[in-house]
Order: structure tokens, then C-alpha cells, then sequence
């Protein structure tokens, strides 16, 4: 939350459209990303040192997770930041339904999520 004026208000974010071949190729991208060799050895690396903590997870992990996943989503119209990954992610969202997306989206949540932290479908 910003104040502005001394009226506080939360940012909105900027949808982009998404079609769903764009949400395919996107997610596909990015779980190819994800499966790179230096790409998984910098998370394992960064996983080992965050341990069990989530706030060390949040501070190690999603940096490094960021930067993987910035380059791809502005190729589809996104901002290179948490903005815009947060609504490359609504967009994804949107193409939930499709079996492609949604199984590669719950693929990513296990990358992604802090350890012990149970993930709602």
C-alpha cells in the first residue's frame, strides 16, 4: 500500500491479454527455463541455504526465480517485474481450465512454493 495524498491505495495491475496459445507457449517457456541446467543448480543452491525458512525461501529463492521468468513473460507483453510477473500469473489464471496450462502452472507452484506450504488447486 502507498499513501498518496493522504489517501492510501493498493497499486493495480496492469492486465495483459493472454491468449491461450500465448499462456501455453509462455508457461512452456518458462518450465524449460526452470529445467536448465545452471537455472536448477542456482535454485538447488539457493534452496540449500534458505533451509526450512520461509522467509529465507521468499528472500533467496523468488529472487532467483524472478529473474528466471522476467525475460520470458515480457516477451509476451509484461513488465520485467513482480508487477508484471503477478499479472502474467492472473492471465495464466485465466487459462485455467485448459489441462496444458493448468498442469504446467501446478508444476511451477511446486518450484515455487516455500517448503511445507500446502498449495490449494
Amino acid at each position: 500500500r502507498r499513501v498518496h495524498g493522504g489517501t492510501s491505495y493498493i497499486p493495480s495491475v496492469h492486465m495483459t491479454d493472454l491468449s491461450l496459445n500465448d499462456a501455453r507457449a509462455a508457461i512452456s517457456e518458462i518450465m524449460d527455463a526452470f529445467r536448465e541446467d545452471e537455472t536448477e543448480s542456482r535454485l538447488n543452491d539457493a534452496r540449500e541455504k534458505a533451509q526450512n525458512d520461509t522467509l529465507k525461501f521468499m528472500q533467496l529463492v523468488y529472487p532467483v526465480a524472478l529473474s528466471v521468468q522476467v525475460e520470458i513473460i515480457q516477451k509476451y507483453g509484461f513488465s520485467g517485474d513482480q508487477q508484471g510477473l503477478l499479472a502474467f500469473t492472473n492471465a495464466i489464471r485465466s487459462h485455467a481450465q485448459d489441462p496444458e496450462v493448468h498442469r504446467q502452472a501446478t508444476e511451477l507452484k511446486t518450484i515455487l512454493m516455500p517448503p511445507g506450504v500446502i498449495s490449494q488447486d
